[in-house]
């Protein structure tokens, strides 16, 4: 629509025509940016061969340069983990961060992932806004979708949010 506009004002209004083209190469960027975001998204192939750390690593990166929210990552522990576990945390990561851009008003946001011989535990903390956990649906999609990840691989979810502090989202499982 918006390059149809361009096309009819380019003879007889070049400036409109310029704001409108700009306005469609602005929309075309962030529509690149958002498919990037979803091609990960369907495809965990960000882990294949590389394993759970570097994958969090690429993805968060690419998410601050998306959102602008700053992540401080901090990793302890090092060993190879059964792929449906990278899986389901990778999709937990991938969702808890879309929550906080999309609700949290954050500034920042902590990873921390720490694999020890008898399980790992990803936490993701922002700065934002925080809810009220009883305000939420239980069936709200995204955080449905988490719990059913993680139990399908005996894994637990927790939540802890407070108003004007932020949220905590903490992912664990056995080994």
């Amino acid at each position: 629509m918006q390059l149809s506009a361009v096309k009819n004002l380019l003879d007889t209004n070049p400036t409109a025509a310029a704001e409108h083209l700009e306005a469609a190469l602005q929309l075309n960027r962030e529509t690149q940016q958002e498919l990037t975001l979803i091609i990960d998204e369907l495809r965990p192939a960000a882990l294949e061969g590389r394993g759970l750390i570097q994958a969090l690593g690429d993805y968060t990166t690419r998410w601050q340069e998306h959102t602008g929210i700053q992540v401080a990552t901090v990793i302890q522990g090092e060993r190879p983990l059964p792929l449906e576990i990278e899986q389901s945390l990778y999709r937990v990561l991938q969702e808890a961060l879309a929550n906080v851009a999309r609700h949290a008003e954050a500034e920042t946001v902590q990873l921390e992932l720490n694999i020890t011989p008898e399980g790992v535990r990803l936490t993701i903390q922002d700065d934002g806004r925080g809810f009220e956990l009883e305000a939420v649906s239980p069936h709200a999609l995204g955080l449905t979708s988490m719990r059913q990840r993680l139990a399908e691989i005996n894994g637990t979810l927790t939540i802890k949010s407070t108003l004007a502090v932020g949220t905590k989202v903490i992912a664990e499982v056995k080994i």
